[in-house]
């Protein structure tokens, strides 16, 4: 998510590049988040609005590589330490304040495992890894059921931030062997061969995308190997954009309508169906990319004219913060009032949001991305960016040691081990995991008189036996239901049960995707009479 007033066009004519502020872009994201925004309030006519994701890719892949390219072309170098500084100035500050407020507020409202969670996804979030950590975990088919973290968006932060520590390291890399290549230290690479060299990059980015969607969707989904090619997208147009003024008025236009149609039909078309990213991200990414490529044509485009109006400028002004606080307020505000929400309640939420997002971006964003002090010194920059980082790593850990401080019970000496099987947890009703049920309601609920049984001429014999066997279970669980205790001799512990996996799955004898034959184990006594 790149600042659209360090966009460069440049001039038809050799000679300086002129600067100027796309405010169709600021516009165009407006639109991604808009419809990022929808889709996750749960409105139906948006259900593919997950692909304002990508229309981000593409913008920041159009800003990035053409700012580099510039730079590339006018030095013959790329300053990384003023690149760094600038990634973090932008998107640090307001990451930092909401995963911070993001992990506090879990650790109120959420059961103390499921806090703990929300803290480790919060530290890989500091690092930008959690697209890894959702990719793995995403893998997991016995953990499959779980809630979402409150703090899962920032996956594709994850992968932008991956990205920007790449791309000019590859781009300098690239450069140096071309003009080895020319054998002229001095000659500059045509942008013939860097739009070749873009394109090999992507296709082979875009082929792997391809392949992963049909047989492990999560990796495709939320890695930058796969996700690469978007980027390439944008910077083609970017690296291109001299040749694009000279595409006519009529042509330019054809580029904005069709581009801006495809981007609403895949939101409106798509949904959780879609084999996505693969060949049906294609839409979204060539559509957005032929918005901006028509932004770059001399006369422009009216659905760019259109998307420079205010009202989506500004929303495109604060679409980062947006972003980022939209997703922690859905999934955490309905722990905090005891229950579900509307999808009208959603949207009211997601307004409220953008005022938060307002107030971030005035009082926390562009105080730091602006500082003189901080714009003149790429040194003072990152002695900030680790202050923030470490100031999140320490709040993590302490949610992590306070919610991993759970009273245990004591234990008899004769008491036997308790072992904690996900099917086992799956049985218990979804009202006693909510968090707002509280110990006497469940209490209630426990010691309810379900075992009695009616008074009848004839008792069955067999129902007798089943609530007499029920009953010391009853009398169990009422009386655990008022203690906060946890018994200090489960196995697996409490805070390893989500991962707790039956012996054949720990020992591999299940096939994973990449497997094309059927594996065997055998348990018992494998000379035995009798098999199973």
């Amino acid at each position: 998510m790149t600042d659209t007033r360090q966009v460069v066009v440049t001039a038809t004519a050799p000679g300086p590049a002129r600067h100027a502020r796309r405010r169709d872009i600021e516009g165009l994201r407006a639109i991604a988040l808009i419809s990022v925004l929808l889709y996750h309030a749960g409105v139906r006519s948006t259900a593919g609005g997950f692909v304002g994701v990508d229309a981000f890719f593409v913008i920041s892949g159009f800003l990035i590589i053409g700012l580099l390219w510039r730079e590339l072309s006018s030095t013959g170098t790329v300053s990384l330490g003023e690149f760094y500084a600038r990634r973090a100035r932008r998107l640090l500050p307001a990451a930092v304040l909401v995963i911070v407020a993001t992990v506090m507020v879990s650790w109120k409202v959420l059961p103390p495992l499921r806090s703990q969670s929300v803290a480790r996804d919060g530290l890989a979030s500091t690092f930008y890894v959690v697209n890894h950590r959702l990719a793995g975990g995403g893998t997991d088919y016995l953990n499959s059921s779980a809630a979402p973290s409150p703090l899962q968006h920032y996956w594709s932060l994850s992968v932008e931030e991956q990205f920007y520590l790449l791309v000019p390291v590859v781009m300098i890399i690239a450069w140096t062997v071309c003009r080895r290549q020319q054998r002229d230290v001095v000659a500059r690479p045509s942008r013939t061969s860097a739009l070749s060299a873009l394109a090999l990059v992507g296709g082979v980015s875009f082929i792997a995308c391809i392949r992963l969607t049909s047989t492990a969707q999560r990796f495709a989904f939320f890695l930058l190997p796969t996700r690469a090619w978007e980027f390439v997208v944008g910077g083609l147009v970017a690296i291109g954009a001299p040749r694009l003024r000279h595409v006519d008025r009529r042509t330019g236009q054809a580029l904005a309508t069709v581009g801006i149609a495809a981007f609403i039909w895949s939101v409106t078309s798509y949904s959780a169906a879609t084999s996505f990213p693969g060949f049906a991200a294609l839409s979204p990414v060539l559509g957005v990319a032929g918005v901006i490529a028509a932004g770059c044509t001399a006369m422009g485009s009216a659905v760019n004219r259109v998307l420079g109006v205010t009202p989506l400028t500004a929303i495109g002004r604060i679409s980062y913060s947006w972003y980022l606080w939209h997703w922690p307020i859905l999934i955490l505000v309905p722990y905090v009032i005891g229950h579900t929400v509307s999808t009208t309640g959603n949207v009211v939420l997601i307004l409220l949001a953008g005022g938060l997002a307002a107030v971030t971006t005035y009082l926390v964003e562009d105080p730091v991305r602006f500082s003189p002090r901080l714009v003149g010194s790429a040194r003072r920059t990152f002695a900030v960016g680790l202050s923030l980082s470490a100031t999140a790593v320490l709040s993590i850990g302490v949610v992590v040691y306070e919610a991993g401080r759970l009273p245990n019970a004591p234990v008899a000496a004769a008491a036997p081990s308790l072992h904690v099987s996900r099917s086992a947890a799956a049985t218990i009703p979804p009202t006693t995991l909510h968090p707002t049920t509280s110990s006497s309601a469940a209490a209630a609920q426990s010691a309810s008189p379900t075992t009695t049984l009616p008074p009848t001429a004839t008792v069955d014999p067999v129902a007798a036996a089943l609530a007499s066997a029920s009953t010391e279970e009853e009398a169990a669980i009422a009386a655990a239901a008022g203690t906060n205790e946890v018994p200090a001799n489960l196995t697996p512990t409490l805070s390893r049960a989500h991962a707790d996996k039956a012996v054949p799955f720990a020992d591999g004898c299940f096939a994973n995707f990449r497997d094309t034959a059927i594996r065997s184990c055998s348990y018992g006594d494998v000379n035995a009479a009798t098999r199973v």
